[in-house]
């Protein structure tokens, strides 16, 4: 039984040394150890996503164990994990963003083009709600005259008015979804700004790596 153990232990040493020495990216990586479900012992720089919650231990670059890392570690290493990809996504933005302006006043071309657009067709909701204001005082007026209120012109001037009055209210809520645009618009320009400000601070500093460790760009 002893001889048993004896080689087992061998086996494990050899397995964590072959892991150290063949992985280039060794000394740099964390080495986890785990067991399976067989209760097998398993190496690796990342522990599998379904032995995760369970029980398993960090190991420094002599294979010895450093942390111990239990179900309640868990949210705490996924939430750490969350935050240096947001952190790393945030540094992707800022580099786009000085790389799609040269300048404040090239976001303000921007701004003023998506303007320029949602103010013409502003302009072209309006003259729709004039004219559809004008054809439905035509038709109540119209609809008025008529003395018949159970006859064919009567009924078919109040089907014309309802319509009318349909339209109106369906051009009214384009305006204003117009107008909502615009005021998003102008918000957005003033962020950006501001996110274009910070972006040139940041890379004033080479804080805009995307490797906060190595400094890779």
């Amino acid at each position: 039984m002893e001889c048993i153990i004896t080689h087992r232990r061998l086996r494990v040493r050899l397995a964590l040394l072959f892991t150290l020495v063949v992985s280039p990216c060794a000394l740099a990586q964390s080495v986890y150890k785990w067991l399976d479900e067989n209760g097998e012992i398993h190496y690796g720089h990342n522990v599998p996503p379904e032995m995760i919650r369970e029980e398993h231990q960090r190991l420094n670059d002599q294979g010895v164990v450093v942390e111990h890392i239990e179900d309640a570690d868990v949210p705490n290493m996924l939430l750490q994990a969350e935050l240096s990809q947001n952190q790393r996504a945030a540094r992707v933005k800022k580099r786009l963003l000085l790389a799609t302006y040269r300048n404040v006043d090239d976001i303000a071309m921007v701004r003023d083009r998506s303007l320029d657009i949602l103010t013409k067709e502003r302009e072209l909701i309006q003259r729709q709600v004039a004219q559809l204001r004008e054809h439905l005082s035509d038709a109540e007026s119209m609809q008025r005259q008529v003395s018949d209120q159970k006859g064919l012109v009567y009924s078919t001037l109040y089907d014309t008015a309802q319509s009318l009055r349909e339209s109106l209210s369906r051009q009214r809520a384009r305006l204003n979804e117009v107008s909502e645009k615009q005021r998003r618009v102008r918000e957005q320009y003033h962020v950006e700004v501001q996110r274009y400000h910070e972006a040139q601070a940041l890379s004033a500093t080479d804080e805009l790596s995307l490797d906060p460790v190595n400094g890779s760009q």
